[in-house]
């Protein structure tokens, strides 16, 4: 029970940071990836772990699209935001050809938005709300490093899902979970956000799961341990 505590105190902290702030697209965030904890939670000590994963990923990110597109005067009013998503409609329209003045090498990273010199000066006056970044994770990657950037950071954080996947198998308990769980709230704010771009403690903690993913593998194998999900989950359901 003492050990508790500390516990229960950190989520009743997080919880009041969360509703304090006010961000509706976290909070959302939030929801839909404790959903999504609860069924990587139920699948890790199965053989279809790897497919549940790509299931709830992908139907997640495709209902949320669907349902936004379907009722988006109804969701803009529930989230207490304009039909344009607070200007990130137009945002997004004035950015994509400025993206296309520099497709494949972008603008340099950091040099997008610096400034009414920058690429987006005129972006700025069309959105008078200022915005300080694309407010989409890819979309942000395009305007500074090109689409080569963009293909790099897909093949990063795929690789990390794969991973992170197998973890879930192989290391029992939330520890086991983190990974992938931080990477699912990086997909869900990398939509309507720049995931985590925006802020360095963001992509500090997604290198951090992404290399100890890796890394925890990396040295399994030294070992002659098999990082197979079928393999840890067999494991895990032989009787002692």
């Amino acid at each position: 029970m003492p050990k508790a505590a500390p516990n229960a105190t950190v989520a009743i902290t997080a919880h009041v940071l969360l509703f304090g702030s006010k961000s509706k697209t976290m909070l959302m965030a939030t929801a839909v990836t404790t959903g999504l904890m609860v069924v990587y939670q139920a699948f890790r000590g199965r053989k279809t772990l790897r497919g549940a994963v790509l299931l709830s990923l992908v139907g997640s990110g495709t209902f949320a699209v669907a349902f936004a597109t379907a009722n988006i005067a109804l969701l803009a009013r529930w989230l207490n935001k304009d039909i344009t998503l607070t200007g990130r409609v137009p945002l997004w329209e004035n950015l994509i050809p400025i993206a296309l003045q520099k497709p494949f090498l972008g603008h340099g990273y950091g040099a997008t938005f610096n400034g009414f010199f920058s690429p987006v000066h005129e972006v700025w006056i069309q959105n008078r709300w200022n915005p300080s970044h694309a407010h989409n994770a890819l979309l942000q990657i395009w305007l500074e490093i090109g689409i080569f950037g963009v293909l790099l950071y897909m093949t990063v954080y795929l690789r990390s899902i794969r991973n992170a996947t197998r973890i879930v198998a192989i290391v029992p308990g939330p520890v086991g979970l983190w990974p992938l769980t931080f990477l699912t709230t990086v997909l869900m704010m990398s939509i309507t956000e720049t995931g985590v771009g925006s802020e360095n403690l963001g992509w500090m903690m997604f290198m951090v799961a992404v290399l100890t993913s890796s890394l925890h593998l990396q040295h399994r194998t030294l070992l002659g341990l098999s990082n197979d999900v079928q393999s840890a989950v067999g494991a895990r359901a032989a009787p002692e």
